[in-house]
């Protein structure tokens, strides 16, 4: 099974929306080393949880190396059921349901994966990154020409499972090389094309600034001081204030930090301080609480020593080799796996390069 989920980075021990935002900007940077520029694709499927189709999800977990008492067990699960609806006290007729994987239950997330596992490019080179029914294609500029293909499979697999390729909800973003004066490719038919795109939350330009997801953090955090304020105005307690603050503003303000840290320059970094020092002069959180670089550091350690340590983590992937042992008595290091270029703005390559976590 782990071969088949291995760009998925959702319902997972180790998944989360920043390590497949981690793994989109490190395929991006590859993929930038060896062409004028990337292509990102946003695609959606409308209402792909209600709309899976169990035969075609019994024929995938048939596939699957598991018992068959388990495999019978899972198809009587899903067998069976129906749907009424009550209103006013009136109760519509039942009809039967032969699709969706039933959301909200204990299996719902394991059978979504199961039905995204054979989607995948079609072209070794481009790549695919999937969190739940959210999926990026990233492609190179030498492999553009592909686009429509890979588009029109994956359409097809779409219909195959009963879903829907939202073509007018779906984005492409162009990546440049920096100082690039290759024109950029054609538009898609259907799909806008976009300067800047929020993937899983976190707004990415294609100058890969990150100057738009600032402002968003500060119109969002503006919003969220002013139900603070008002919860306060109603008696709420400073140790109840900081708590709401904790988990309203400053989760706003590291929501996937790790991913976008990097891309931030100093003018982003001093807008998300003077954000948490306005909480502080409100009152409305401890002064001794930490700084927002503070806390980004604190999540970047945290992330790279679980990646570092579990070889089944969805990112362990995307680290360099290990070196070879040495004979020499050095200081003991951080990590023992190569060095890769610096680039400061990426996760792995930023955190590698640090003495210690």
């Amino acid at each position: 099974m782990e071969p088949l989920i291995a760009d998925q980075f959702a319902f997972r021990p180790t998944g989360s929306t920043s390590a497949a935002i981690i793994s989109i900007l490190n395929h991006t940077q590859l993929l930038l080393k060896t062409n004028d520029y990337v292509s990102i694709i946003s695609l959606d499927f409308s209402k792909a949880f209600d709309s899976v189709k169990h035969s075609s999800l019994f024929d995938k977990i048939s596939t699957l190396d598991i018992p068959d008492e388990i495999h019978n067990w899972l198809v009587e699960y899903h067998l069976d059921r129906s749907h009424l609806t009550i209103f006013k006290g009136l109760s519509s007729t039942q009809l039967p349901i032969n699709a969706s994987i039933v959301q909200g239950s204990g299996l719902g997330p394991t059978n979504f994966s199961i039905t995204a596992s054979d989607l995948h490019p079609s072209q070794a080179q481009n790549l695919m990154v999937k969190f739940a029914d959210d999926t990026y294609l990233l492609t190179g500029s030498s492999q553009v020409h592909s686009i429509q293909t890979e588009l029109t499979l994956i359409s097809s697999w779409a219909s195959a499972n009963n879903l829907t390729l939202n073509n007018s909800k779906s984005k492409q973003m162009i990546i440049s090389r920096p100082r690039n004066t290759h024109s950029a490719p054609p538009t898609i038919p259907n799909i806008t094309r976009v300067n800047s795109l929020k993937i899983l939350g976190v707004i990415l330009q294609d100058n890969l600034k990150l100057s738009a997801h600032i402002d968003h953090l500060a119109a969002s955090c503006a919003s969220s001081f002013y139900a603070v304020r008002k919860l306060k105005a109603h008696g709420f307690s400073p140790s109840s204030i900081h708590h709401i603050t904790k988990a309203t503003i400053v989760s706003k303000l590291l929501y996937a930090s790790p991913s976008w840290w990097g891309l931030t320059q100093a003018s982003d970094k001093d807008r998300l301080e003077r954000i948490l020092k306005r909480a502080k002069r409100l009152d409305y959180i401890e002064k001794s609480f930490p700084s927002v670089q503070e806390l980004a550091n604190t999540a970047d350690s945290k992330l790279l020593l679980s990646t570092l340590h579990n070889t089944k983590h969805v990112l362990y992937q995307l680290l360099p080799p290990l070196r070879p042992p040495s004979t020499l008595q050095l200081r003991p290091r951080a990590h023992n796996h190569t060095l890769p270029p610096k680039n400061n703005k990426h996760f792995i390559s930023r955190m590698l390069y640090k003495d210690s976590y």
